[in-house]
């Protein structure tokens, strides 16, 4: 079992991507408080990922995963937990420590407790790949 990966709490998926009008069209692009989650999570999975506790492990991994995430919020405002992950899946799917979020099997989001400042724990289980 991978060991589980502290990151910041998710941008909203509503918040994570905006909309340029561009003449008569419009174009989507990503946030900046988007960009700036995606790098902390990079950076932050970089320095994890070469401690001792993860060197049993070939990263990016390409076998199919269960993945249980848990949300602590840094306040008592309400929000959508299914709003979060997307910003997280393609994070982690950028900082490499998968290869595509498509390789989820299984995505587990749960309400923790409320955390000043906010963060994530993400616990990862390979599965079977579906071949053997």
């Amino acid at each position: 079992m991978i060991p589980n990966i502290e990151l910041p709490f998710p941008p909203s998926a509503n918040t994570y991507y905006r909309s340029i009008r561009m003449g008569q069209s419009c174009r989507v692009i990503m946030s900046k408080k988007g960009r700036e989650f995606k790098q902390e999570v990079c950076l932050l999975l970089a320095d994890a990922l070469e401690s001792p506790e993860f060197a049993d492990f070939e990263f990016p991994l390409k076998q199919r995963l269960a993945v249980t995430v848990f949300l602590h919020a840094p306040n008592r405002r309400k929000y959508d937990i299914d709003n979060r992950a997307k910003a997280l899946l393609d994070s982690l799917e950028d900082a490499l420590l998968f290869e595509d979020d498509e390789q989820i099997d299984s995505l587990c989001l749960r309400r923790g407790e409320i955390i000043k400042g906010g963060k994530s724990i993400v616990h990862i289980i390979p599965l079977a790949d579906k071949s053997d």
